[in-house]
Order: structure tokens, then sequence, then C-alpha cells
């Protein structure tokens, strides 16, 4: 008893507020990671999981297909446009141009530079 008058006892207040910059940075490279695992494995389908009701009622975890849209687009000409999204929307990288023209899908790498870029921005702005 002694110990417990000795403490400050306080009320915990736990922290519900999340950075929403961070929490979009956050989604922004999971995406930009599945784009690129898409433009590496052509075959590539993440899965969800699921709970679906069988015929008595019954839940059951079920692993189902992850619908992903690509991010590029190949022109009649060979060239690839790559567009970067969050949601359903291109994100515009300068004034009025929100994809980047790049030779060929092997090159699709370029995938790689702008997550590193997002992830060492995100760690840059989470230090200041």
């Amino acid at each position: 008893m002694q110990l417990l008058k000795s403490l400050k006892l306080v009320h915990y207040e736990h922290s519900t507020h999340r950075n929403p910059r961070l929490h979009r940075r956050h989604k922004l490279l999971t995406k930009l990671d599945e784009q690129l695992q898409l433009a590496r494995n052509i075959s590539y389908q993440p899965t969800k999981t699921q709970f679906v009701a069988d015929a008595e009622g019954n839940m059951q975890q079920v692993q189902r297909a992850k619908r992903i849209r690509r991010w590029w687009a190949t022109k009649a000409d060979g060239t690839v446009q790559l567009t970067i999204r969050y949601g359903s929307k291109p994100l515009e990288l300068a004034k009025g141009k929100n994809a980047v023209e790049i030779a060929s899908e092997a090159e699709l790498n370029w995938l790689e530079h702008w997550s590193r870029y997002v992830r060492l921005w995100s760690r840059v702005n989470w230090m200041s």
C-alpha cells in the first residue's frame, strides 16, 4: 500500500490521433509496392481475406483475388505513360502534367525510384 501512495497515478489516455499525412504516405507506398510487383511479374495477383457465410450461416475465412489496375498504358508507338495514383485519381507531378513517359515497359523500374523518393521524403519530414 505504501508503494502505491509513493507513485503518481494518472488516467491513461490512448492516443487516437493518427497523423493523416503519414497515413496517406503509407497508403501510397503500399500501392507503389503493388505496382512494382505487377511490373516485375505480370501474373502477380495479391489476395485479400474475406469472411463469407456458408449454406448453414457459418462464417468462413476465404482468400480472394484482389483487383489491381495498372498505372501505366502502352501507346501505339511503344512508349509507356506511367501515372502515380492516389485512389482513383492520378497525382499531378507538375503543373498540368500527371504522367511520365518512358521508352518501354522494360523501364518500369521507375516505380522503384519513385518509391525510394517517397520513403526518403517521409523520413526527412518525420524528423523535422
